[in-house]
């Protein structure tokens, strides 16, 4: 049976910073309560992917294990005196198992960081879509995507993402409307889970209502709105390149 270990990105657990992990090591804790509590001390993996994913809280990278010796466990992790690190699991496979876009959830786009492309009719009208669909969601887009997926893995999921993305564009953003900008990273984190085709509260918007968003999102713009006008930003300044009020948006 495969076990699974999430750890950060420059391969230390999460726990303390300190333990490394490396294919082949074989990890072991400076002690082992053995005690039949699964989260005492020890080493700790968990039996499918998702349920390592459910127990981060940053960015990670994950490894198949073999446990030595399991001390306790619970549904979601076992405890054990020692752990055989078997291999790393690669971006493709992490996808498959987990079902969603896992990798990029590690590993998230900050759509003010790619390079800068000529604003098209395309982009515009991507823009009037996304306003639709951001009126259309009954209660906020975040509570939208938590209410389809899973909760244990769209916490950590939110975790990494909101740390990765949201603290870099939030020196950008800051003197915006930041509800309409976390709308729109809550878009971008639901559109990293494409196998949801019914999402709870919203199902008139369809299988893919964060379309118009992604598009925009990949091209290197990032909408807010204030109320009165929405935008469209690009660049490390969040340098505005579009703008459309509410009210020309009704007439169109």
């Amino acid at each position: 049976m495969s076990y699974y270990k999430a750890v950060n990105l420059n391969r230390y657990s999460h726990y303390d910073g300190k333990t490394r992990w490396r294919v082949g090591a074989v990890v072991k804790p400076d002690s082992v309560d053995n005690s039949l509590n699964p989260c005492g001390h020890g080493i700790h993996c968990s039996p499918t992917l998702l349920d390592a994913v459910s127990h981060q809280r940053k960015a990670s990278r994950y490894y198949e294990v073999e446990p030595i010796n399991i001390i306790a466990w619970d549904k979601t992790k076992s405890r054990c005196a020692a752990v055989k690190v078997i291999r790393e699991i690669g971006k493709a496979e992490q996808d498959e198992l987990a079902g969603f876009s896992l990798w990029e959830v590690n590993h998230p786009v900050n759509p003010l960081q790619l390079r800068h492309v000529n604003l098209t009719k395309t982009d515009k009208d991507n823009l009037i879509k996304w306003t639709s669909v951001r009126e259309s969601v009954w209660g906020s887009v975040r509570g939208l995507v938590w209410g389809s997926v899973r909760v244990l893995v769209w916490e950590s999921v939110w975790d990494s993402v909101w740390d990765s993305v949201w603290d870099s564009v939030w020196d950008s953003v800051r003197g915006l409307v930041w509800g309409s900008v976390r709308d729109s990273v809550g878009g971008y984190i639901g559109g990293l889970f494409p196998q949801i085709t019914i999402w709870k509260h919203a199902k008139n918007l369809g299988s893919d209502p964060w379309r118009p968003l992604l598009d925009l999102w990949y091209r290197g713009f990032l909408p807010s709105f204030d109320g009165t006008t929405w935008r469209l930003h690009q660049g490390i300044n969040a340098d505005v390149v579009y703008e459309i009020t509410a009210q020309e948006l009704r007439l169109k």
